[in-house]
């Protein structure tokens, strides 16, 4: 009988060792120093500027060729477009000191998707390669959104017929499409004669861009038209004011006005005056019909 050595397993270990990420090279650099923003970004406006400053080696990895930076925008948030200026960064020509330091600008526009005060972080990246390697470095600095109103309204109807004594309902919706949750408060200006209106409450409307999901609200104008004696066919118009406000610190927002026609038109006569009305009315037909006899 044969006898047949066991085969060997040969167990390989290999060591994974992670890449260091880029660093200032011993210089320090290159080296970013970004400046603060001294007010909020408007939406749909004009864009906010500030400065930051960028040291760099004035060692070239090129013979005859000057020290070269770049510089980028590395992150941003969704709603804001992020730009440097310039981009390409070279050391002064017959520059001998180790480092220099150069300027630049970071230019931010914000879109209506802007959530107003949550700030969002704009990264910028550097990269340098000098006869030691290539060397990164970042720096950080915060944007926020300031608050915009806008609130969009929708009427179904702004003309009706009521009878005297009898009342109507304007159907009012207001979206709020600002960025921020947003108190809307109401007033009544012209008011036709005859007619009144309703109580109109302030009401809380939410932000899309907040991840609320209340921006929309059924307001209802609710019109009285009063009585009178006889047939009454009266026309009066009503405006009503609406402004909004941030409901996290009351700057104002934006104003609009509404106006309804309202037409009352009926016959009305106050209980003590309808039966010699009913009389005088009958006595009138009664008489054309008799003055039409040959």
């Amino acid at each position: 009988m044969m006898l047949r050595a066991a085969p060997f397993l040969t167990l390989v270990v290999l060591l994974l060792t992670p890449l260091a990420a880029p660093q200032p090279s011993a210089t320090g650099t290159p080296k970013l120093e970004m400046g603060q923003f001294p007010d909020a970004v408007h939406p749909l406006q004009a864009p906010v500027k500030t400065g930051f400053a960028l040291t760099m080696s004035c060692l070239s990895d090129t013979p005859g060729r000057a020290a070269h930076a770049v510089v980028w925008v590395a992150e941003k948030p969704t709603w804001a477009t992020a730009t440097v200026s310039p981009g390409d960064f070279a050391a002064p020509e017959g520059c001998t000191a180790p480092t220099t330091q150069l300027s630049g600008e970071l230019v931010v526009t914000a879109n209506d998707q802007a959530p107003a005060g949550r700030p969002g972080r704009i990264t910028l990246m550097a990269a340098q390669v000098d006869p030691t390697g290539n060397h990164t470095t970042s720096a950080m600095v915060n944007v926020t959104a300031s608050y915009f109103s806008i609130i969009d309204t929708q009427l179904a109807e702004t003309i009706k017929i009521v009878k005297p004594g009898g009342t109507v309902t304007f159907p009012l919706k207001l979206t709020n499409f600002g960025n921020d949750r947003t108190r809307v408060n109401f007033s009544v200006g012209d008011v036709g004669e005859g007619l009144t209106v309703g109580p109109l409450p302030d009401i809380m409307l939410g932000s899309k861009q907040q991840g609320d999901s209340n921006i929309s609200q059924d307001v209802p104008i609710v019109v009285t038209a009063a009585g009178g004696v006889g047939y009454l066919n009266r026309v009066g118009v009503i405006n009503v004011n609406s402004a909004s406000f941030s409901a996290v610190d009351g700057t104002v927002g934006d104003s609009s006005q509404h106006s309804f026609v309202v037409t009352t038109k009926g016959l009305d006569a106050p209980l003590g005056f309808a039966a010699p009305l009913v009389a005088l009315t009958l006595a009138a037909l009664s008489h054309g019909r008799s003055s039409k006899k040959p």
